[in-house]
């Protein structure tokens, strides 16, 4: 490798300064000196390689670069072979190639500086990315680059984004799909595939969704957590919830789930958030569900039906008891037959507040990735009567805890493992079966 400052390489690149080193090469800061130009020099000695494939990576890297034009990459300068790579016994074992110089800094040194950017900064800076890697997915075959992070990611003083380092990069077909070539990449940054030595476009969706959550948190994403196999980053950020969910589908363990290439993603990062849609629910229900990726959501609106015969039954209850009360009172009735009617006073009581409560409460049902929760409201405020972690669900049931006339009074309950919270009742058994069935298809997109 290049011994230091003022080297030269290949008789026409002198050395100016360190920029990295990882592996077996290091880029260095170098004058053109046939430009004057600042330029990029990474150099490999294959004299401290154990194997062949680092060569063949260094190769295919400057092959790849010769052919790409975009404003986001360093654009492609020289490679030198061994030969040509200066002068002395070392030049036959060094091989260079050299790029443009990208200004600027790289993402991960200015997160090591302390800098935090808002959300609408690090929406930019994931529009670049996203730009970059839509263009490298349209090319034929399709270029992977396997090693997106904030090291090779380099931003200059007006936030301009450019892509470095391709020495992870897949440019072939068959590589897409094949298992057991060689795992790339860096750990906490690549995603589940690669470590079977498989990578698609999808892959580097997953990176670049790391390399954010790595802007957000300023923690390595290794050092993240996981839940169910997905980096569980919520609790680390202060994000808006689209953002959050779109991060969460850059995410996905599996590569099918996450968006199919850039230019989707990109699309939905700049797409309004989705209305929810509404299922498709029995003739005459009165419940109202919403579901997408992001939510299930049941809201169960006061009773309607039924009101007048309880109503009318409540009020010939409490008016026979009331007569009989001032009846007993009015003909001066020894003090026990009053007392006697307070039972049944309770009783009307109890029906006048069970058909009021069915007239004016609402039940309120959302769950999301994270955790569930039940509401109940009415003239007062919503309170809480059932909530945990959505891991935790089996799914709706349906049971009969009476009859009324020989017929079954069904109602549905939400399945916590053992336990049971009642959701509503009574319920019609064609929309029992079909919230059973929108909450298992939720349940399964979610985990």
């Amino acid at each position: 490798m290049a011994e230091g400052v003022g080297d030269i390489i290949g008789g026409r690149y002198r050395v100016e300064r360190l920029l990295g080193k990882g592996g077996f090469a290091a880029t260095w800061a170098a004058r053109d000196l046939q430009t004057g130009r600042e330029v990029a020099a990474k150099v490999l000695d294959i004299r401290e390689l154990d194997d062949w494939k680092s060569v063949e990576l260094f190769e295919r890297e400057a092959r790849v670069l010769s052919r790409l034009e975009h404003a986001g990459i360093p654009r492609y300068v020289d490679f030198i072979a061994p030969s040509e790579a200066g002068e002395g016994g070392d030049a036959q074992s060094r091989m260079v190639l050299v790029q443009e110089l990208a200004p600027g800094e790289s993402l991960d040194a200015r997160i090591k500086s302390g800098w935090r950017g808002t959300e609408a900064e690090i929406l930019r800076i994931a529009r670049q990315i996203l730009g970059i890697l839509s263009w490298l997915q349209r090319l034929s075959p399709p270029v992977i680059h396997r090693d997106i992070k904030p090291a090779n990611l380099i931003i200059d003083d007006a936030g301009t984004v450019r892509l470095v380092d391709f020495g992870a990069v897949r440019d072939s077909l068959a590589s897409h799909t094949s298992l057991g070539s060689t795992v790339v990449g860096t750990f906490g940054y690549m995603a589940p595939e690669q470590f079977q030595g498989a990578a698609t476009p999808q892959s580097d969706l997953y990176a670049l969704g790391a390399t954010l959550v790595a802007l957000l948190t300023h923690k390595d994403p290794a050092d993240i957590g996981h839940e169910r196999m997905r980096l569980d980053f919520h609790d680390h950020v202060s994000i808006s919830e689209p953002f959050r969910d779109w991060l969460d589908r850059m995410l996905e363990p599996v590569a099918e789930d996450r968006f199919a290439n850039a230019a989707e993603a990109l699309a939905a990062l700049d797409a309004p958030p989705a209305a929810k849609i509404s299922a498709l629910a029995p003739a005459g229900t009165r419940l109202e569900l919403a579901r997408d990726r992001r939510e299930f959501t049941l809201e169960v609106p006061p009773t309607r039906s039924g009101g007048l015969a309880m109503g009318g039954f409540t009020i010939v209850w409490v008016g026979f008891v009331a007569f009989w009360t001032f009846s007993a009172v009015a003909m001066g009735a020894p003090i026990i037959f009053p007392l006697f009617s307070i039972p049944f006073w309770l009783v009307g009581l109890g029906m006048i507040r069970n058909l009021w409560r069915t007239r004016t409460m609402r039940t309120h049902l959302r769950i999301d990735r994270d955790g569930w929760q039940i509401e109940r409201s009415g003239i007062h405020k919503r309170r809480v009567v059932g909530s945990g972690k959505t891991r935790d669900l089996m799914g709706f049931t349906t049971d009969v805890p009476m009859r009324i006339n020989g017929k079954p009074i069904y109602r549905l309950v939400l399945q916590e493992g053992t336990r049971e919270h009642k959701v509503v009742s009574p319920i019609m058994p064609a929309e029992a079966q079909w919230l059973e069935r929108e909450l298992a298809a939720y349940l399964a997109e979610a985990r």
